[in-house]
C-alpha cells in the first residue's frame, strides 16, 4: 500500500513536470526520468555503511573483540541497542525497495 503510494507520487510528479516543461506529456521523459528516481531510491536503501564495514571482513578475518562469550548477553546488549540506531530507511526498507523496483519496471515499460 505504501509502496503504490509512493511510486503513485513520484510519477504523478513527473508528469507534472513534463507537462509544464514539455507543454504535453511526453513517455519518453516521464521514463527517463522515473528511471532516474527508481535508482535513486534503490541506491538510499542500500545499507553502504554495512557493506563497507563487513565487506572486509573477509581479508581481516571474523574475529571481533566486541563479541561476548556468552550469547545471551550478547543478544541482551544487542536488544538494548537495537532502537537506537534504526533510522526511517530501516523501518521502511522492505517498502522502499519495492517502489523503487516498481518504479524502474514502468519506466522500462514507458521505453
Amino acid at each position: 500500500m505504501v509502496s503504490g503510494v509512493i511510486v503513485f507520487g513520484i510519477y504523478l510528479m513527473i508528469m507534472v513536470t513534463g507537462f509544464i516543461l514539455n507543454k504535453g506529456i511526453d513517455y519518453n521523459f516521464i521514463g527517463n526520468y522515473g528511471l532516474l528516481a527508481g535508482l535513486i531510491i534503490l541506491i538510499a536503501v542500500l545499507p553502504i555503511h554495512k557493506i563497507i564495514y563487513f565487506g572486509g571482513r573477509g581479508i581481516q578475518g571474523t574475529h571481533n573483540l566486541d563479541l561476548f562469550s556468552d550469547e545471551s548477553l550478547h543478544k541482551k546488549v544487542n536488544d538494548l541497542h537495537k532502537n537506537e540506531y534504526e533510522t526511517i530507511i530501516d523501518k521502511w526498507r522492505t517498502e522502499l525497495t519495492i517502489s523503487g523496483l516498481a518504479t524502474i519496471l514502468i519506466a522500462l515499460g514507458l521505453f
